[in-house]
């Protein structure tokens, strides 16, 4: 059995292969729609910032997040109905199961 890899599988799990974009993918995702200053992104992450901008750049080549420029600064932010699609992707590649997402509420 071959299995199919619709819409840049591949790619985008590659983009996830470093620890550190995993972190900052979760970071990113606990920034909520506002997002995060590349000097936050490396802050949170504790690395020089130009490594974070590389691991940066893989994630937004991927799709998984976005960048917009604010006068000399870059905001960069989750992507997520995109990391919903390749969690539902992957579920139902391996597992054949799909996933529902539920929005959370912020805390009081």
């Amino acid at each position: 059995m071959k299995l199919e890899l619709k819409d840049g599988l591949s790619e985008k799990l590659h983009a996830l292969a470093a620890p550190e974009r995993i972190h900052l993918v979760m970071f990113l995702a606990q920034t909520g729609p506002q997002g995060a200053y590349a000097s936050q992104c490396a802050a949170a992450l504790n690395t020089a910032p130009s490594k974070t901008s590389f691991h940066l750049a893989a994630l937004l080549d991927a799709g998984l997040v976005s960048r917009q420029r604010e006068g000399k600064y870059l905001r960069y932010r989750a992507e997520f109905h995109k990391l919903e699609a390749l969690i539902s992707q992957v579920a139902q590649s391996c597992c054949n199961c799909s996933v529902t997402f539920t929005p959370l509420t912020p805390a009081p």
